[in-house]
């Protein structure tokens, strides 16, 4: 038993480390916000795990959709807040056709890609359905009518 003590002695407590300076109190406010941002990103991936398909059934409902509409606009949906039209037209410019895109204002996390034919929208829709833009952010595209 009197190793043990030795060891816990040895080993930095929180109190120790708090009286030297290494472990900084946080205010109740910024372990709040932290709180509520860990909780947000724990439902949003949730989320997206219950509604998540696989990437070829998503392609294949697409394509059975396809026929009913097709356009060579297409809307993107599931961007974070913090995309620009930049990003966009980096994301989409490497699919033949690409003529512009642009963020919808009143509607967050959606935008519309145009392209100069039906094909070659089809083609981007294909490559980038169900891409993972990063953990909490997933693309569903679509027909834009």
């Amino acid at each position: 038993m009197h190793a043990k003590h030795l060891a816990i002695a040895r080993s930095l407590s929180d109190n120790t480390a708090r009286r030297a300076g290494l472990i900084v109190q946080r205010s109740s406010e910024i372990r709040q916000l932290r709180k509520a941002d860990s909780q947000a990103k724990q439902k949003a991936k949730e989320k997206l795990q219950v509604s998540e398909t696989p990437k070829n059934d998503a392609i294949s409902s697409v394509s059975s959709n396809r026929a009913a509409v097709s356009s060579n606009t297409l809307m993107v949906q599931g961007l974070p807040n913090s995309t620009t039209e930049h990003m966009l037209r980096v994301l989409f410019e490497q699919f033949a056709g690409f003529e512009h895109s642009y963020i919808e204002k009143g509607k967050t996390g959606t935008a519309f890609v145009t392209f100069h034919a039906v094909a070659q929208a089809t083609v981007a829709l294909k490559g980038l359905q169900g891409f993972r833009l990063n953990p909490t952010h997933t693309l569903a595209l679509s027909y834009a009518i």
